[in-house]
């Protein structure tokens, strides 16, 4: 998880625009509107999932992690990592620059009505 977090350390994470957050009986799901994929937030994630904005950084919420969570540095890095790395694998957001151009190439292309 280091690896990741070195390589996108500097990346503003950005919600797939096909991805919702669903909050009911308690609980706060994210649903993947084009693969149907879902994953569940703890309360931790669920302030992650708040700082992603497409503006801030890895590194600057690892910062905030930090601030609010009595945690060690190595340990957070580890977590925010591993998280951030399931919410890219299952599309949930888009961090990775061939993810980006994918989304700016799918904005371009025209959609066919039959």
């Amino acid at each position: 998880m280091r690896d990741f977090f070195k390589k996108y350390k500097t990346l503003t994470p950005k919600i797939d625009p096909k991805t919702v957050l669903i909050k009911t009986e308690g609980k706060n799901i994210l649903l993947q509107l084009e693969n149907g994929n879902t994953i569940e937030l703890n309360e931790t994630g669920l302030i992650i999932w708040k700082m992603i904005n497409g503006k801030r950084t890895v590194a600057e919420m690892l910062g905030g992690l930090l601030e609010k969570f009595e945690i060690e540095a190595a340990a957070a890095q580890k977590d925010l990592g591993s998280f951030l790395q399931q919410l890219e694998i299952k599309h949930f957001i888009l961090t990775s620059p061939q993810n980006m151009k994918k989304l700016h190439k799918a904005r371009r292309t025209p959609i066919k009505v039959r």
